[in-house]
């Protein structure tokens, strides 16, 4: 069960001097842009540490947080990993490291962290994280708006948020929908964003809109033959498993579904399933299951969460 390590060093390019700070790590150092800091994660204690190059400390920056930056759910064998961080800001000034839902920012040295989605991620189960609209930029805005993808953890539902580093408060709903969201791309000269939304009926075509997305568009049809078949619905439902614990569970059923009739039924054990309540899957042959396939074709499909 052991992991790959590495070890890493700090290199002197002027006299090809190395310095090791950081030793057996599974998940390594990574290189603060301003180069002043290496930031990694210590599995014994699960906590973040930041390496000050200029005069060789080390700054312990999560554990006075009070909460679990590992996964949560985990129930394998072996370490959970980290949540992980969402990059820094300009300067070096300070890091975003993420929990299970929200979001922190924390200096470099310790001394202070603060959460940047005021706790509404852990109460309302919403999953927050950072997205970088501009690939050129190497830093989070500290000054401006940030855009934060947002997945609902018990509903599914997903869509962006906005938040500010420069303004503490909770974080503004952008959108929410029931469906997936991904993709999402801002243009470089203008307040213009283009992302996907997709469900297991609904392919996930292109849609563009404005910095409020009230009046999003969709300019793609990549998949219009969809309309010449018997497609179906999912939704999420809950289940009392063998150890007497309540578990989600996704329902697939046919277009024409009929509560008086009897299905073929057709369960799809693997992990966690949940997650994929809105995946659109293409009908495809292959060694797995095909969901859509098998509904199309008069199945109903139960695809439920197991744990270990």
């Amino acid at each position: 069960w052991d992991r790959g390590y590495e070890d890493n060093y700090l290199v002197n390019l002027a006299d090809g001097s190395r310095k090791k700070v950081l030793e057996k790590s599974p998940y390594g150092a990574e290189i603060s842009p301003g180069g002043k800091y290496l930031l990694y994660f210590n599995d014994s204690d699960r906590n973040y540490y930041a390496y000050r190059g200029a005069d060789g400390k080390t700054f312990n920056l999560t554990a006075k947080l009070g909460v679990s930056l590992v996964d949560e759910t985990w129930d394998t064998p072996g370490e959970p990993g980290p949540y992980g961080t969402g990059g820094w800001t300009d300067g070096d000034a300070s890091v975003l490291v993420y929990d299970r839902y929200d979001i922190w920012e924390i200096l470099p040295d310790g001394s202070k962290a603060r959460m940047v989605t005021n706790g509404i991620g852990r109460r309302d189960k919403i999953v927050f994280r950072y997205v970088a609209l501009d690939p050129e930029r190497k830093t989070v805005p500290a000054k401006e708006p940030l855009i934060l993808t947002a997945v609902n953890d018990v509903t599914r539902a997903s869509g962006a948020y906005r938040a500010s580093l420069a303004t503490p408060g909770n974080p503004a709903k952008i959108i929410m929908l029931d469906k997936q969201f991904g993709g999402l791309r801002k243009a470089k000269n203008a307040d213009v964003y283009a992302f996907t939304w997709q469900r297991f009926e609904e392919f996930p075509n292109l849609w563009v809109s404005d910095a409020d997305f009230a009046a999003a568009r969709k300019v793609s049809d990549a998949n219009p033959q969809q309309a010449d078949y018997r497609w179906g619905k999912a939704e999420l439902i809950d289940y009392l498993n063998a150890d007497g614990v309540t578990l989600p569970a996704v329902l697939i059923k046919p277009d024409d579904f009929d509560p008086a009739k009897k299905y073929p039924l057709m369960v799809y054990i693997y992990e966690t399933m949940a997650e994929g309540l809105n995946r659109y899957y293409p009908p495809s042959p292959g060694t797995n299951i095909n969901f859509t396939r098998y509904v199309s074709n008069g199945y109903v499909i139960l695809m439920p969460d197991i744990v270990y």
